[in-house]
């Protein structure tokens, strides 16, 4: 049994270590070889020398019998045995799946969480979370990312890692929009004061996101009024 394998390199097997014999000049001989479960692989065999290769993309436990004499004449039925070699092969993750953001509102930056994929043999060491100009590695679910800019709409995928190397982008995850509330407003003016009335004027609140939407005025005995976004003025 052969552990440790990675999916696509090849696996060599000589196979005098394993064949008993009571010759002295005995030549150790593979006569065929035949794949009997497990995902796809090739197989060559040269004198006393097998090389088992798992395809790029297979993974698992894989067995293999192995037909072999003691001579060099592989027509003597009388001296050939059977033997089984198995191979466990590990290869890259699957890649992860559901990936979601955090409805919370953050600024510059993004929480996401997603399904852990199949390792395939090896465990997953890390994570590379992608979007919004950004990338950063996690080593778990959930995992934030910051540098992101506000006020658009970003998607996020997720790659995993193991020894065997990364695995393929995730589905890109839901967008989510970074963001900050509007800064206070300043500069407020009061004038042209009149019966129950006067005319406010102020500078533009300061965003680092999405613009301001409306603005609400409210005074001393719980009055109030909104006003469009685009507006610095209210009367």
């Amino acid at each position: 049994k052969l552990e440790g394998i990675k999916q696509g390199d090849t696996a060599t097997v000589q196979i005098g270590q394993y064949l008993g014999s009571k010759l002295l000049d005995r030549v150790p001989t593979v006569v065929g070889v035949r794949q009997l479960s497990g995902q796809p692989a090739t197989t060559t065999f040269d004198g006393g020398t097998v090389k088992l290769t798992p395809a790029g993309t297979s993974f698992g436990t894989m067995t293999f019998q192995v037909l072999a004499t003691d001579i060099t004449d592989t027509t003597r039925l009388d001296r050939q045995v059977n033997g089984t070699v198995t191979l466990v092969v590990y290869g890259i993750p699957d890649a992860p799946a559901n990936v979601r953001p955090d409805p919370a509102l953050q600024s510059h930056a993004a929480t996401l969480a997603w399904n852990i994929p199949d390792n395939h043999g090896a465990p997953i060491d890390q994570y590379r979370l992608t979007g919004g100009g950004q990338t950063k590695i996690c080593q778990a679910s959930p995992c934030t990312i910051t540098g992101v800019p506000n006020g658009s709409p970003i998607t996020f995928t997720v790659e995993a890692h193991n020894k065997a190397g990364w695995s393929k982008p995730s589905a890109p995850s839901a967008p989510f929009t970074p963001n900050e509330v509007p800064h206070a407003v300043t500069g407020l003016t009061a004038s042209n004061p009149v019966d129950h009335g006067l005319t406010l004027t102020w500078a533009a609140a300061v965003v680092d996101g999405t613009p301001v939407q409306q603005y609400r005025v409210s005074w001393t005995g719980g009055g109030s009024m909104t006003v469009p976004g685009g507006t610095t003025s209210a009367a």
